[in-house]
């Protein structure tokens, strides 16, 4: 028996049964001979460690650009912050730490070297777009080693692509790594953002750091804490942190209803019930579409000269988005539901103060009826918008001052002044499908 071979081994007797195991590896797309000492995971860690895309990263800006003193963060020093948060998350949920570590290295490798702000001016420019997790997968399947790339294992690649928040990788290792880049950008960009002088202590909102911690270390030990606590024995990854968006898992739970299976909500969990085999229902009714619907229905409440009747509408439908109606009757249009059609009839449009939490993908279709109304119009409580897909209160803020609104935010709200009408213009998607739509 190989060192490699013992190592393998004694993976099967210290990790968890949902482990990641090295001898149990997909693969790489070319077969190559086994070491004889190292698993195929920590391999794969040593080969994006010398790689030089890796090194690389020591001059890559993380969020700014030449700063005056040695103490702020590169992508390099991210990376490694990633990796120890992430090491440390997996050595407590025994998982497996090799797996973990070499997707932490090699997860940003493809980020420009201006940070995002270089990525969305590329995905201007590039015919087909630009995303840095995308980059990060070419590096290592093409670009590195004159081209042949470093044939990492399917589960590494897996976990590098998907490390963004509107993916999700198909081992638990790698979702650790997902949550630890998350935990480790917001904590660290905040404190660089204090050392610069942009912010300070006293601007975090004390309903966060009652609860999360004043200082880095604290705020870092409550995450990893959270992430282990929620996730211990168990073969998924959970924060303990508030429920937000609630909807999502109501259409979730609905769906598993209508195929017998069910699902008791408490107050603070979800949990599985009494378990049947899954029969199928013959027909499921499945709702018309509220959030491509709330588009069509803001444009009806903005023209006096035409109205939009969508029709195929559940109104007993579990999504978030059905809340348009409410939202548009809060500024003044008139709503008119007949069965599962709905329709918003113009009237004159007010200012409103609006609780966006609850509804965060609908902010850009109601940034754009605020640019219509009389008044100004405070969309707050939006603080998580920031962490969607792009930091949304400032992309639909851009949106509208590119299309001849005024918009201003603050760290928890987008305020509108509105206007009268819009002109054409260009707008920057910034990767968010709910800027598009």
């Amino acid at each position: 028996m190989t060192i490699r071979e013992e190592m393998e081994a004694r993976e099967h007797e210290i990790l968890a049964p949902w482990a990641s195991f090295a001898d149990q590896s997909k693969g790489r797309a070319r077969q190559e001979p086994q070491c004889d000492i190292r698993p195929v995971f920590q391999r794969d860690r040593d080969r994006i460690l010398h790689s030089k895309p890796f090194r690389r990263l020591k001059d890559k800006t993380q969020v700014f650009l030449y700063p005056d003193g040695d103490h702020y963060r590169t992508r390099m020093t991210h990376t490694l912050e990633v990796s120890q948060n992430a090491r440390t998350i997996a050595k407590a949920l025994r998982l497996n730490e090799d797996l973990v570590e070499a997707a932490a290295l090699g997860h940003d490798l493809g980020h420009t070297p201006f940070g995002h702000a270089g990525e969305r001016a590329l995905h201007r420019i590039c015919p087909e777009g630009f995303r840095h997790n995308e980059q990060s997968l070419r590096i290592v399947d093409y670009m590195c080693r004159e081209g042949r790339g470093l044939n990492l294992t399917w589960e590494v690649r897996d976990a590098i692509v998907n490390h963004q928040t509107s993916t999700m990788p198909a081992t638990l290792e790698g979702q650790i790594v997902r949550y630890s880049d998350k935990i480790a950008y917001i904590h660290h960009d905040m404190d660089d953002a204090i050392r610069a002088g942009v912010l300070r202590d006293e601007d975090i909102p004390a309903e966060i750091s009652d609860v999360v911690g004043r200082t880095l270390s604290q705020r870092l030990d409550f995450f990893i804490h959270d992430i282990i606590t929620a996730s211990r024995e168990k073969a998924e990854i959970r924060l303990l942190t508030p429920l937000r968006s609630a909807d999502y898992i109501d259409i979730t739970t609905q769906v598993m209803a209508f195929f017998g299976v069910e699902v008791i909500k408490t107050a603070q969990e979800y949990r599985l019930g009494e378990q049947h085999p899954y029969r199928s229902p013959d027909v499921v009714m499945s709702g018309g579409d509220w959030s491509n619907t709330a588009a069509f229905l803001a444009a009806s409440a903005l023209r006096s000269d035409s109205r939009i009747f969508c029709q195929c509408l559940y109104s007993g439908s579990m999504q978030g988005d059905r809340k348009i109606l409410s939202r548009l009757e809060h500024f003044g249009a008139e709503i008119v539901s007949e069965g599962s059609a709905a329709a918003a009839y113009h009237a004159p449009l007010h200012g409103t103060l609006i609780d966006i939490d609850p509804t965060p993908d609908l902010l850009p279709v109601l940034a754009v009826v605020a640019c219509a109304a009389r008044g100004r119009t405070v969309f707050g409580n939006a603080g998580r918008l920031r962490l969607k897909e792009s930091d949304r209160i400032e992309s639909t803020a851009a949106m509208v001052r590119a299309l001849g609104g005024i918009a201003e935010t603050e760290p928890e709200k987008l305020i509108i002044y509105g206007n009268g009408a819009l002109r054409g213009g260009t707008v920057d998607a910034a990767n968010d499908h709910r800027i598009v739509m």
